[in-house]
């Protein structure tokens, strides 16, 4: 039987590999201590949303019995749609796991908040009130999203993975996510 720690280092070199020839607009990243907790930096380029070049991080915590069921999701950002620090309602993690395939890996996953985080405004209003789901105005959004970079380096606890997201995007600039995420911030 494979572990669940085999089963992420595979999916996550695969990301790796997609991520030299495909932009994600995410960047994934172990917790240094536990295999089973992940870091992603999500990023929004598209400069029509509301949420137009903010850098959100989340932590995704894995379940013994992954990939068999969903990682847990905690928004670590202040964004104006979650609440920070608490379990986030997605449509197919731990509280929707009829939703939920196996077959996504953690990058598809990640892909998936991706989504969640861009399309909030054409959600279905029942959506945008789900377990730590804030309701927030475009306007908000865009203030949030103007000072989620400075927001990630300077608060206690969110600073280091802040910092190690930097340094993987400045280690690796061959990569597709990281070259988006540079030119992003020019």
């Amino acid at each position: 039987m494979t572990t669940p720690v085999a089963v992420i280092k595979k999916q996550y070199a695969a990301w790796v590999k997609e991520a030299m020839t495909e932009d994600k607009n995410f960047i994934i990243l172990p917790d240094e201590t536990n295999f089973m907790i992940w870091y992603a930096l999500v990023f929004i380029s598209d400069p029509e949303n509301p949420m137009y070049k903010a850098e959100i991080i989340f932590k995704l915590t894995l379940p013994d019995d992954y990939p068999a069921n969903p990682p847990s999701v905690v928004c670590l950002t202040e964004t104006g749609q979650f609440v920070i620090g608490s379990k986030i309602c997605v449509g197919i993690g731990e509280y929707h796991k009829d939703n939920y395939n196996p077959s996504l890996g953690l990058p598809g996953f990640v892909h998936y908040i991706f989504c969640y985080t861009m399309n909030y405004d054409d959600l279905d209003k029942s959506a945008q009130h789900g377990l730590s789901i804030i309701v927030s105005t475009p306007e908000e959004r865009r203030m949030y999203a103007r000072h989620t970079r400075r927001y990630n380096s300077s608060t206690s606890g969110l600073k280091e993975i802040s910092e190690r997201f930097e340094t993987f995007i400045t280690k690796y600039k061959v990569l597709k996510p990281v070259t988006s995420i540079l030119e992003l911030r020019k």
